[in-house]
């Protein structure tokens, strides 16, 4: 257990924290040092991962927390509930702003498009839910699964979207549609974790029978495996850089792979039950939710200085000379301009440099993924 600091780093309370019963969901704030957890118990509480001692905790809802995660602003926190309902707090106050029915079975995971207008759920029901996010609240369901579907993961163009399920399959889907682009066996078992890479040109399985499989995201067709033979593989996901597969097993083993060759590197035995995982948006710490209750936060050093992946934008805006102010004139330039994922700094590229780059107010080293999104993907 840690001790409950109110505000983060002040200690003038001190209460024995720790979920009441199994962690069952975790997430990173984006380029924020604060995580969340979700457990058995209905409550959702804060976390500083460097120092492992809470933030802060409510009750969330009187059924088990099964989904948490911020907006890409990180000014919502959304729960889910065993009983399908799906809650956004204001991560500042931590009030509720509402609660609404979104699914008739469990939530089994929540994420947000890149862009932040969109919120996918999915669910025990088969299902998938896209949502507009605002007071509109509009919905559409994606429908195609014959199981449960365990999570899914936006791509960077924030167009399509992953989906992986008990049923065994894996599923492309169109965001504007709301159509199924592909599916297809990934495994023999059930799918219990999955991700897309930072880049885009990756997908990541694992599932029940121990496998995590690498695949290559515009065939759809197997890259290369890893077979644990130690235990289920209930999370699996992508380093920032894209360069690695960090698989966290059932029995505490951090397993990390190379992207693609999936060659050993060091891992890590913590010894932990492990029920739920999330890597920081940085990649400088891991966090595992274990079954008795605790959320344990482990340095990935290696990853401090990795550079991050990022999509640049193409717009259009307007430039004027001294000489074209004064008659008058103005010229449309075209521009790519990215958005860091650690600070949210918007910048423009340096026009002779469009693979790498260096965010302009926290200096971290970018990498820029080979594809540009069109001005109106964001109009």
């Amino acid at each position: 257990m840690g001790l409950l600091r109110t505000p983060c780093g002040d200690a003038e309370e001190t209460l024995s924290v720790a979920h009441e019963g199994e962690v069952l969901c975790c997430a990173f704030a984006h380029g924020q040092s604060l995580a969340i957890s979700g457990g058995w118990d209905g409550r959702v509480i804060l976390w500083d991962p460097a120092t492992g001692s809470p933030c802060g905790t409510w009750k969330a809802g009187d059924k088990p927390i099964t989904a948490c995660a911020f907006s890409p602003d990180n000014k919502v926190i959304y729960t889910a509930s065993m009983n399908g309902l799906l809650a956004e707090w204001d991560s500042g106050t931590r009030t509720r702003r509402s609660i609404f029915l979104a699914h008739t079975r469990p939530i089994s995971s929540i994420c947000s498009s890149p862009d932040g207008r969109t919120l996918a759920t999915s669910s025990w029901d088969a299902t998938i839910n896209l949502w507009k996010t605002g007071p509109e609240r509009e919905w559409r369901t994606l429908a195609g699964h014959k199981d449960i579907v365990a999570g899914c993961r936006f791509l960077p163009d924030n167009k399509l979207l992953l989906s992986w399920s008990h049923d065994g399959t894996l599923r492309l889907w169109d965001i504007l549609r709301a159509k199924q682009v592909v599916a297809w066996n990934a495994h023999g078992d059930r799918i219990t974790a999955g991700d897309v890479s930072p880049d885009g040109k990756w997908f990541a399985s694992s599932g029940r029978d121990g496998h995590v499989i690498l695949w290559n995201a515009v065939s759809h067709r197997e890259e290369a495996r890893y077979s644990h033979l130690r235990g289920e593989l209930p999370w699996c996901g992508f380093t920032p850089d894209a360069r690695k597969i960090v698989c966290v097993s059932s029995k505490g083993e951090v397993v990390p792979k190379t992207v693609p060759e999936m060659q050993k590197l060091p891992r890590v035995h913590t010894g932990h039950a492990v029920q739920a995982a999330a890597l920081s948006r940085p990649g400088d710490y891991l966090a595992l939710g274990t079954t008795d209750g605790h959320v344990h936060f482990l340095p990935q050093p290696e990853q401090a200085d990795a550079p991050l992946c990022v999509t640049a934008v193409e717009s259009q805006v307007t430039r004027q000379t001294f000489l074209q102010k004064l008659l008058g004139q103005q010229q449309l330039i075209r521009v790519l301009r990215c958005t860091c994922p650690l600070c949210n700094q918007v910048f423009d590229l340096v026009e002779h440099d469009r693979q790498t780059a260096v965010c302009p107010e926290c200096k971290r080293r970018l990498h820029v993924n080979s594809f540009t999104l069109p001005a109106e993907a964001h109009s």
